[in-house]
């Protein structure tokens, strides 16, 4: 299912509806260049939570108890420097809460069911979790990416809850990525006066424009195409082909049209939110980086979702580093060279990947 049949069957804002672009966008950048200088987080978390609550309010809570579990953490994690015990507890208690979140939700009915099928048990099913807590694994990672970097000494404890909470639920990138680490944004965040300027906000305006163009004029055409083979589930009554009926030629022919559609999809909400986080001031990672060029599934996992593949890498860094020297992960895009560096630096070692089609590594 492409990401924005999945938001649209929930009543969310996305980015491409008449609602979005003509009201809440406007109106949310009015009131952030508008408000002082030391109240623009405060509008960025209020406007965030009025765009999540929009259309995912009931799970609100949720959201509210992983940011508070994870900035009381932090906090805790400051005082208690010198107690490797009380530390260790501590990230553990965060982890437990913010994973044991997302697997509730995600899991807990398919483990009742498997176990009902392997043990003949009879485990109703949990009501009210049919339906996945809106952005639910982008913000799990983003608050775990705080937490261990406390944890870790890389990143500074976060007194400001306010500007904690606007760097969880910042809007663009909420529902779709890209994954934000904090000590990507931590310094942007905390820069009130000139945090941004209007080159910064024209090169934000021309990636939401051609993000806005990827999802309407390419991915939702090209999945029409998928669509009249297949049909559509919420309306039986549409006139569609069926894949029973269809040549194999047509079949292959929606395959693709449906892989493109995925990926115009999903890079066009990125390509909107990294654009709308330099109108704001703040420079998000690459998300995706040409994919369907990849000449082995290991080279497409590391051009598709390149914030989640990053994100993983970077936490495989966390218990290595303990004891030695730090080590850090960082995405950077140079528009110059149209590079993007996503590495690890431990012993000089750095992995490098282009924006666009080459294939230059270096150090």
């Amino acid at each position: 299912m492409a990401a924005s049949a999945f938001f649209q069957r929930r009543n969310t804002l996305v980015f491409s509806t008449i609602i979005f672009l003509f009201r809440f966008l406007p109106i949310t950048l009015a009131l952030y260049y508008l408000a002082p200088a030391k109240l623009k987080n405060t509008v960025l978390f209020v406007c965030s939570l009025v765009f999540y609550c929009w259309g995912e309010v009931r799970f609100f809570p949720v959201m509210l108890a992983l940011i508070l579990i994870n900035y009381l953490c932090g906090l805790g994690l400051e005082k208690c420097a010198a107690k490797s015990a009380a530390r260790t507890a501590l990230l553990l208690a965060a982890l437990a809460g913010s994973l044991g979140m997302l697997f509730y939700f995600k899991y807990a009915n398919f483990v009742l069911s498997s176990l009902n099928a392997l043990l003949g048990t009879d485990f109703a099913a949990i009501q009210g979790i049919s339906t996945l807590p809106l952005g639910i694994s982008f913000y799990t990672f983003q608050t775990l990416s705080y937490t261990i970097d406390v944890y870790r000494g890389e990143v500074k404890t976060e007194h400001n809850i306010i500007d904690f909470g606007a760097y969880v639920v910042m809007f663009p990138q909420l529902i779709a990525g890209p994954i934000v680490k904090y000590r990507d944004v931590s310094a942007q965040l905390h820069v009130y006066e000139h945090r941004y300027h209007l080159k910064q906000i024209e090169e934000g305006m021309t990636l939401f424009t051609f993000g806005l163009a990827k999802k309407v004029l390419l991915a939702d055409a090209v999945g029409a195409l998928w669509t009249d083979i297949i049909g559509i589930q919420s309306s039986p009554s549409t006139t569609y082909v069926g894949l029973g009926n269809a040549s194999t030629a047509l079949v292959w022919l929606g395959v693709i049209a449906y892989s493109l559609q995925l990926y115009f999809d999903f890079s066009g909400y990125s390509m909107m939110a990294i654009g709308m986080g330099k109108m704001l001031g703040f420079d998000f990672p690459q998300n995706f980086n040409f994919p369907y060029i990849s000449r082995s599934i290991t080279e497409f996992w590391r051009r598709w979702h390149m914030t989640l593949s990053g994100w993983f890498r970077w936490a495989a860094t966390a218990r290595a580093s303990s004891g030695r020297s730090s080590t850090s992960s960082s995405w950077s895009c140079s528009p110059a060279s149209g590079t993007a560096r996503i590495g690890t630096s431990s012993a000089g070692a750095c992995t490098t990947l282009s924006c666009w089609p080459s294939r230059s590594s270096s150090c």
